[in-house]
């Protein structure tokens, strides 16, 4: 168990804001990420989904993302942290029915269920925890939750690839239990944490601010480019080079291997150095992981020879997979600098809104993207490396020291 878990969950009673936070982190990663490592394998075997059906249900998933500014109007009926517990159990319910639906139909209203419950989830989420962690000490204490998240997925890659390998578990079985493991953990969360209090705050409204606009636009073109990952890297190494649901196991467990050792270091180099370098260390990088994903494509299936030896097409793929989801370490870097330059009363109005913002082209990419993958798949991912250099020269406009009033480099706005 890394020392990061070992950490936040040795004082539990008496640090139970953090710990409510990683709690509820755990829960929703049981049941995302056995939805995820399994939906590629599924809708192909199960479902005969090819690339524009995958691209529709993904678009359909982002939906209730961008809608997701309307959790704000749910607060005047209840507190962040009871929504996000809410948000929680809907998500655990909808992966747990997710199985008896194969069907392209059934899929779409599994996947609407599931989709409501992790992104209104994640808008609270982000606003407890801008709330709850000061200032500084942010990031690294969001890289130690990353890795104890991650660790978590190891033991569900691990639990699946042994499920599927010796015991021949179903899909249905699979999604059943994670959804409701995560059902459970909400219920106990919300029993052992009830010190867990935020900030006074305000009555919640929708507000946008001219000083925040390049927090919004690191936002939208992060989620933009989130999506050709999310939808695209895996369904590649499925659809094109046949990677069954054991190896893809392997591969995620890879992939949060070295998250769970790297987030907490990537979350101190955040704090230390700044947000600025740590933004365009992920855009550079991402720059060429996408321009390695569109060469893989574009050559296809076919082994690669370095020095006498044949390598699988698909390892190339996986390693840059496994980087991909690396890089998604440095995305706190935008949460905290948001909180650098956020007056307090405005961060759960603007963290639902930025959400929103976060899945406007999540809606339409995929869809739209599905289609062009139908006809080249190497070119989705050339969007993919025009979009990192538009974050690269976004996050060149972040200040060495954010602030109030110093927000941008340039121009420079009045608060």
């Amino acid at each position: 168990m890394p020392p990061s878990f070992r950490a936040l969950t040795a004082q539990w009673p008496k640090r139970s804001a953090e710990a409510c936070l990683l709690g509820m982190a755990l829960a929703s990663t049981i049941s995302f990420t056995t939805w995820r490592l399994m939906l590629d394998n599924f809708v192909v075997t199960m479902g005969g989904f090819g690339g524009e059906q995958i691209g529709m249900l993904q678009s359909i998933r982002e939906v209730p993302g961008l809608l997701s500014f309307l959790s704000i109007f749910v607060l005047f009926l209840m507190k962040e942290r009871t929504l996000a517990l809410l948000s929680l159990a809907l998500l655990g319910i909808g992966v747990a029915i997710t199985g008896y639906f194969p069907t392209f139909l059934g899929l779409c209203i599994t996947t609407s269920v599931m989709s409501i419950g992790f992104h209104f989830f994640e808008a609270m989420n982000m606003s407890l925890t801008l709330q709850w962690l000061p200032k500084g000490t942010m990031p690294i204490v969001s890289g130690r939750i990353m890795a104890a998240s991650s660790f978590t997925a190891l033991l569900i890659y691990v639990a699946v690839f042994s499920a599927q390998t010796l015991f021949e578990v179903s899909f249905l079985t699979l999604y059943a239990v994670a959804g409701m493991i995560t059902v459970f953990l909400v219920a106990l969360v919300w029993k052992y944490s009830q010190g867990a209090s935020g900030s006074a705050l305000k009555r919640p409204r929708l507000i946008l601010r001219r000083r925040y606009w390049l927090f919004y636009a690191l936002t939208f073109m992060g989620g933009a480019r989130r999506q050709i990952f999310v939808v695209f890297g895996g369904f590649m190494m499925v659809s094109i080079f046949g990677v069954d649901l054991s190896h893809m196991a392997l591969i995620y467990f890879s992939s949060h291997l070295a998250t769970m050792f790297l987030a907490p270091r990537i979350g101190t180099l955040i704090s230390v150095f700044g947000e600025r370098l740590a933004l365009r260390l992920e855009y550079g990088g991402l720059i060429v992981i996408f321009s390695g994903y569109a060469f893989v494509a574009l050559r296809g299936p076919h082994p690669y020879e370095i020095g006498g030896l044949q390598i699988e097409a698909w390892w190339l793929c996986a390693l840059f997979f496994v980087l991909d989801h690396l890089f998604f370490s440095f995305s706190v870097a935008i949460k905290s600098y948001f909180q650098r330059i956020a007056a307090a009363e405005d961060i759960p109005a603007t963290a639902s809104i930025s959400f929103s913002i976060n899945h406007i082209a999540a809606v339409v990419l995929p869809a739209a993207l599905g289609s062009l993958y139908a006809i080249a798949p190497h070119a989705v991912f050339l969007v993919g490396m025009a979009m990192a250099m538009v974050s690269l020269l976004l996050a060149s406009n972040v200040p060495r020291h954010p602030s109030p009033g110093a927000e941008v480099c340039w121009p420079r706005t009045r608060v």
